[in-house]
């Protein structure tokens, strides 16, 4: 069975709007992982081109605060919920431990008592409402991960077994879909000039990996995301330089420049065909976090264009994102004004204790006039049970 997060894709391909493969590269692209400081030297209209930095736009008022941590958080994922956009997460992580909090109105919902962790991405197993959703975070004192899952029900944090270790230093990591067509899920760490991708299952034990490889990456490498539609990976290093990695991983090819003064965060918005618009809009943004001021920098990204930046501005009651030292960006519809996706920095409140300010997605891409379509499903969803039209990834079908 065919699986979507909607069917776009297909259309947008045969419309001329490919993802970026490494044939799409300038001549002369590397064909071994070049130093991120050198992405963005293409020659104009190549992807990593960058005629010139975007000017920073106001963008849509933030819309509410999370506190309460203990201590300062190190990082901040969205999980979609299997059937009611509301009951969406954020999990974070601070030094007690990895938490879960209600999108909607910002309520604990659960929480795992674990010292030590550091940064925290979240990803799905299997399609649809079914898929298994799971919490990954690093813990820097043994070198391996630590995995929690999600309960669909409940919504309830749980400590599982793992086999996932890095076996080195990790400066950052991400957990996505692979692009295999059996829906898998990969975790990928940078450190020490290196790749390391870990294939993931599900065991009787908890989850594993079962396989492993490495490719060359560049050094000082801060966040990274996933793209889920094809399992590229997208690196940012501590110059604002940021490449891709195909799901293959043989290569790694310029994508932006940045002009961020502190590169503090990375992610990978999907969103859908625009109805009635041009297939250039189509499918979906890279967004980098600029730590100094809090502005986030849009790029396009099939074509790493640079299409907007934007900052955050108080509502009458939450100041605005003056700073951050993390990004949280959940695609997807997640209830209200976030139905459109979500946005979570890393900050701090009024009173300077940590906090996670929540921004509506639209309003980013309001902001800089880009035109976009719905929100791509971070699970997925069966084919002949999607009414919507949107951005599409063919996967098997998995049973519950």
């Amino acid at each position: 069975m065919r699986l979507t997060i909607a069917a776009a894709l297909a259309a947008a391909a045969v419309a001329g709007c490919d993802a970026l493969t490494p044939d799409d590269a300038a001549d002369g692209a590397a064909t071994d992982a070049p130093p991120a400081s050198e992405a963005g030297e293409a020659a104009d209209g190549q992807p990593g081109a960058q005629p010139g930095a975007p000017a920073v736009v106001d963008a849509a008022i933030v819309q509410a605060q999370i506190g309460g941590f203990e201590g300062a958080i190190s990082g901040a994922a969205f999980w979609s919920h299997p059937g009611v956009p509301f009951n969406g997460l954020v999990v974070a992580v601070d030094a007690g431990g990895i938490k879960a909090f209600n999108v909607e109105d910002g309520a604990p919902v659960s929480a795992v008592d674990e010292p030590g962790l550091d940064g925290v991405a979240v990803g799905y197993l299997g399609v649809g409402a079914p898929a298994a959703g799971y919490a990954v975070s690093r813990r820097p004192a043994t070198g391996d991960f630590a995995v929690f899952a999600i309960d669909n029900a409940t919504r309830a944090l749980t400590a599982r077994a793992s086999s996932i270790g890095a076996g080195g230093p990790v400066d950052a990591f991400c957990l996505g879909r692979d692009g295999a067509p059996d829906a898998g899920l990969a975790l990928h760490a940078f450190g020490d000039g290196t790749l390391t991708t870990y294939g993931l299952a599900e065991g009787s034990d908890g989850l594993a990996a079962t396989a492993t490889f490495t490719r060359p990456a560049p050094a000082g490498v801060v966040s990274c995301a996933v793209d889920d539609a094809d399992g590229g990976i997208f690196a940012l290093d501590g110059t604002g330089a940021v490449v891709r990695f195909d799901a293959s991983g043989e290569a790694a090819e310029p994508f932006a420049t940045t002009p961020a003064a502190r590169p503090s965060g990375l992610a990978v918005a999907l969103n859908g065909l625009v109805p009635g618009g041009d297939t250039g809009q189509c499918c979906g943004q890279v967004l980098v976090l600029d730590g100094a001021d809090g502005v986030l920098h849009v790029y396009d990204r099939e074509t790493g264009a640079a299409v907007g930046a934007a900052r955050i501005d108080p509502s009458f009651d939450v100041a605005a994102v003056e700073a951050a030292s993390g990004l949280g960006v959940g695609y997807g519809n997640y209830g209200g004004a976030l139905r459109d996706g979500a946005v979570a920095h890393v900050t701090t409140d009024d009173d300077g204790a940590p906090a996670l300010k929540l921004t509506p997605y639209a309003g980013v891409l309001n902001a800089i006039d880009l035109a976009y379509g719905a929100p791509a499903k971070p699970r997925g969803t069966p084919a002949d049970d999607d009414a919507e039209e949107g951005f599409a990834i063919d996967l098997p079908a998995i049973e519950p």
